[in-house]
C-alpha cells in the first residue's frame, strides 16, 4: 500500500499547490467537497476504465484496484462531494498517453488540470460544461477545437506551452466568465478576434511569446477589459501606438509589452495606473520623452525602457517613486544629466548605458550594487570606498567610454589600484569624439578643468565658436538659429545581418545599426552593434 500512499501524498501536494481554482468553485460545491466521502461505485468504474485507456499512466495500480470502493482520498488526483461523485481531476505530469475519450462520463467534472502530458486532441473535454477550471499547459495539440466554446463556465482556461499555429481561436471571446486566460508560448498568427472586448471579466491575460506572427494593432474591443490586473503581451508583433485607454485599466499591477513593435510617444495615461508595480516596454520602438506622469506611480518597482528612441532627459520627478528597486534605460537616446537619487532608498539596479548622458557621476549611483552608466558623456572624478564592510571595487563597475578621473581606491578590500584616467585620456576621448562628429563644426571638444589650475583632473566639453551655442547636453554646438535635422539612412548602408539602420548624427558614418525584434548585441563598439544573435528562449 506505500505506493499508493506516495503517490496519493504527490497528489495532494498539487491539488494544494492549485488550491486557488477551489476557490472559484460555487460556495455551494465548494462546501460539499468531501475527500473522507466513499467514492460512488459509478465513479469508480469510470476511474478503472481511465487508467486501462491511459497507457503508462502513473495512478493506473491505484485507480484499477478491484476492491470495494473506499473513501476518495485513497484515489490520488481526484476531489469527489459529499455524495461521492467526482468534481475535480488533477492528472497533471502523470504520463499519460493514447486518448481521453473515457474522460467525458466524468460530466460533473468542474476542476481539471491535465497539464504536461502528450495529449493531442483535447476534443472530448467538450461534454464536460460544468467545467469552471481547465489547465492544458504543456500538452502536444496543434489546433483547440471550436467545441470548447461551449464550457461556458469556465473562469480559468491555460493553453500555454503548446503547438497552436493558427489565430487565437475565436471561440474564445465567447467564453464571457473568463478571469484568467493563458495562450503564451505558441505559434499564433494574425491578430486578436475583434471581439476581444468581450472578456470583460478577465483579471489576468498572458499572450507572452504567443507567436512572431501574431501581431497588428489592438483591437478597439480591447479598452473593455478594464477589470484587468495581469497584462503580459511580450514578445510578439503587436505594433501601432500603446493605447492611451489602457491607463484607464486602474487595476493593473503588471504591464509587460516588451519586445514588441510599438512605436510613437509613450502614453502619459499610464500615470493613472496607481496599482502598477511592474512597466515593462523594452525592445520597442518608442520615440519622445520619457513621460513625467510615470512619478504618479507610487507602487512601482521595475521600469525597463531599454533599447527604444527615447530622447530628452530623465525626468527627475522619478527619484519621487519610493518604491522604486530596478531603472533600465540602456540604449536610447537620453541626454542632460544623472538625477538624484538618494531618495531612492529600495534602488539596486540602474543601466543607462549606451545614451548621450552628460555632467558628473552623482556619488549614489556608484554605491548600488548593479550600475551600468558605460558609453556615455560623463566627466569628473569618481571613487570606490567600502561602505558597510562591503567594498564596490571597479571590477563591479560598468564605467566604460566616459571621461572619468579615478579619485579614491580602497587597496585592502579592492587590490591593485588600477591605472589612472588622466587629461590624456580626455584627450584621447576628444580626438575621438570629434572623428565622430561631437561639438560640430562650430566647435571644439577640449578638456575642461573640474577645478581651476588643476590640469590632473580633466573632463571633456564642448567649446564653440563665436555665434554658436552649445546644446543643453553638452555635447554640440550649433548656431543659435540652427535646428538640428537627422540625415536619413543610406540606401545600403553597412549594418550586419538582423540589424536596422537608425540615424544619429553623431556617428561618423551618420547612422547607428540596432538589432532587428527577438535578436540581441553580441559585439558593439562605441556607437553601433557590429554582431546580432537570436535571443533563445
Amino acid at each position: 500500500m506505500a505506493p499508493v500512499r506516495d503517490s496519493f501524498s504527490h497528489a495532494l501536494a498539487l491539488l494544494l499547490a492549485s488550491f486557488a481554482a477551489v476557490l472559484l468553485l460555487s460556495p455551494s460545491v465548494r462546501a460539499g467537497i468531501n475527500r473522507d466521502t466513499i467514492i460512488d461505485s459509478s465513479q469508480l468504474t469510470v476511474l478503472r476504465a481511465l487508467s486501462k485507456e491511459w497507457r503508462g499512466f502513473n495512478y493506473s495500480r491505484a485507480w484499477s484496484s478491484k476492491e470495494a470502493p473506499k473513501r476518495c482520498m485513497a484515489y490520488p488526483g481526484i476531489i469527489c462531494n459529499d455524495k461521492g461523485i467526482i468534481v475535480g481531476l488533477n492528472v497533471s505530469n502523470t504520463n499519460i498517453n493514447g486518448t481521453i475519450k473515457g474522460i467525458s462520463a466524468l460530466t460533473a467534472l468542474a476542476l481539471l488540470d491535465m497539464s504536461s502530458n502528450p495529449i493531442k486532441d483535447v476534443t472530448p473535454l467538450a461534454p464536460l460544461t460544468k467545467l469552471v477550471y481547465l489547465n492544458l499547459q504543456a500538452l502536444d495539440i496543434e489546433k483547440a477545437p471550436d467545441s470548447l466554446g461551449n464550457l461556458g463556465l469556465l473562469k480559468h482556461l491555460n493553453l500555454n506551452q503548446n503547438y497552436l499555429s493558427t489565430p487565437v481561436p475565436q471561440f474564445v471571446t465567447g467564453l464571457t466568465a473568463l478571469t484568467h486566460l493563458d495562450l503564451g508560448f505558441n505559434d499564433f498568427s494574425g491578430s486578436l478576434p475583434p471581439r476581444f472586448g468581450n472578456l470583460k471579466n478577465l483579471k489576468k491575460l498572458v499572450l507572452s511569446h504567443g507567436g512572431d506572427a501574431l501581431g497588428g494593432k489592438l483591437p478597439p474591443s480591447f479598452s473593455a477589459l478594464t477589470n484587468l490586473r495581469d497584462l503580459y503581451m511580450n514578445d510578439n508583433a503587436f505594433g501601432g501606438s500603446i493605447p492611451a485607454y489602457i491607463g484607464s485599466f486602474i487595476s493593473l499591477s503588471y504591464l509587460r509589452l516588451s519586445n514588441n513593435m510599438f512605436s510613437g510617444n509613450i502614453p502619459k495615461e499610464l500615470g493613472q495606473l496607481k496599482n502598477l508595480q511592474f512597466l515593462g516596454l523594452r525592445y520597442n520602438s518608442l520615440s519622445g520623452s520619457i513621460p513625467s506622469a510615470l512619478a504618479l506611480l507610487s507602487k512601482l518597482t521595475y521600469l525597463s525602457l531599454n533599447y527604444n528612441k527615447l530622447s530628452g532627459s530623465i525626468p527627475k520627478q522619478l527619484t519621487l517613486l519610493a518604491n522604486l528597486q530596478s531603472i533600465n534605460f540602456e540604449s536610447n537616446y537620453l541626454s542632460g544629466t544623472l538625477p538624484s537619487i538618494d531618495r531612492l532608498k529600495l534602488l539596486t539596479d540602474v543601466n543607462v548605458r549606451s545614451n548621450y548622458l552628460s555632467g558628473t557621476i552623482p556619488p549614489r549611483y556608484l554605491a548600488l550594487p548593479y550600475h551600468s552608466l558605460a558609453s556615455n558623456f560623463f566627466v569628473g572624478e569618481i571613487s570606490y570606498k567600502a561602505k558597510n564592510g562591503s567594498a564596490i571595487c571597479q571590477s563591479e563597475s560598468d564605467v566604460d567610454n566616459n571621461c572619468l578621473r579615478l579619485k579614491t581606491w580602497d587597496k585592502k578590500a579592492c587590490g591593485k589600484r588600477p591605472p589612472q584616467r588622466s587629461a590624456d585620456m580626455c584627450w584621447t576621448f576628444c580626438r575621438a569624439a570629434s572623428r565622430l562628429g561631437t561639438c560640430g563644426r562650430r566647435g571644439a571638444c577640449v578638456p575642461a578643468s573640474l577645478r581651476k589650475n588643476d590640469s590632473a583632473v580633466a573632463y571633456a566639453a564642448c567649446k564653440c565658436q563665436k555665434g554658436a551655442a552649445v546644446t543643453a547636453d553638452n555635447q554640440y554646438c550649433v548656431k543659435v538659429t540652427k535646428v538640428l535635422v537627422r540625415k536619413p539612412c543610406p540606401a545600403n548602408p553597412k549594418c550586419p545581418s538582423s540589424s536596422t539602420c537608425e540615424p544619429n548624427f553623431l556617428s561618423p558614418l551618420g547612422y547607428r545599426c540596432a538589432c532587428q525584434k527577438g535578436y540581441r548585441p553580441v559585439a558593439e563598439n562605441y556607437w553601433t552593434v557590429t554582431k546580432c544573435v537570436l535571443i533563445q528562449v
